[in-house]
């Protein structure tokens, strides 16, 4: 039979347990939700996504692939408002493009940019009821980015890299221990509608998960507790 005194230290290790718990990712989870960044100066209002040409989803589906080489050319503000916006934006109807467990939607989409037409160079955080970008830092990311990413030169090419973060504590009341699952679920949604946009605007797009989640949390400043779990450059491809 357990002891009180036992079964207080079972509780103890639990709760340390908890504290020092990792995301799949390997990144430190937090005890406390993340606290959303500092930006700086007033939010940059992007303008309404674009319609994309015509195709059977079939098309997008059987053309989407991985591309790494991208052309020097920069990403419209119209481009990168249409693959945020289906990333993870609102539909019409109010609803969000992508599923979230009991619609709760753990994750923050952060933007490593370096070459978009009159969009300063720097980290931002995206909102997407508002549809505006935060800028968090006013250097270009793209060289520390790629470096935190075991020296993937796509990071360094692309005008644009889109991180996709989030937090299973967002998620942890209703949902436990499955939290994490449900929110690395989530970024997997999110990545693939950003993969097919891309493919659908004819652009050039890859899905990184190799990269060193402190390097890649400290290039984008990302708050305490909120987890990179895809890293994804985008541009125009190389010819």
């Amino acid at each position: 039979m357990r002891t009180r005194h036992t079964r207080a230290m079972l509780t103890l290790g639990a709760a340390a347990l908890a504290l020092t718990a990792t995301s799949c990712a390997g990144s430190a989870v937090n005890p406390e939700p993340p606290e959303p960044p500092t930006t700086i100066g007033a939010p940059l209002e992007l303008p309404a996504p674009t319609g994309v040409p015509a195709a059977s989803l079939n098309d997008t589906i059987d053309e989407r692939h991985s591309v790494r080489a991208f052309s020097a050319q920069p990403l419209t503000q119209e481009g990168l408002a249409t693959l945020l916006w289906a990333t993870y934006g609102y539909r019409s109807d109010g609803g969000r493009t992508i599923p979230s467990a009991g619609g709760l939607y753990a994750l923050t989409i952060f933007i490593a940019i370096g070459d978009v037409e009159d969009v300063p160079p720097g980290v931002y955080i995206w909102d997407p009821a508002r549809n505006q970008l935060g800028m968090i830092s006013t250097d270009d990311p793209r060289t520390d980015l790629e470096a935190a990413a075991l020296n993937q030169t796509a990071i360094g090419d692309a005008p644009v890299t889109i991180a996709i973060a989030g937090s299973p504590l967002r998620l942890e009341e209703r949902y436990a221990e499955r939290a994490e699952q449900f929110t690395v679920n989530e970024a997997g949604h999110a990545s693939q509608n950003l993969l097919l946009m891309a493919t659908a605007l004819g652009l050039a797009a890859v899905p990184i998960g190799g990269f060193e989640d402190d390097r890649v949390s400290a290039t984008l400043e990302l708050p305490a507790g909120e987890v990179p779990y895809y890293l994804v450059p985008v541009g125009t491809p190389a010819s």
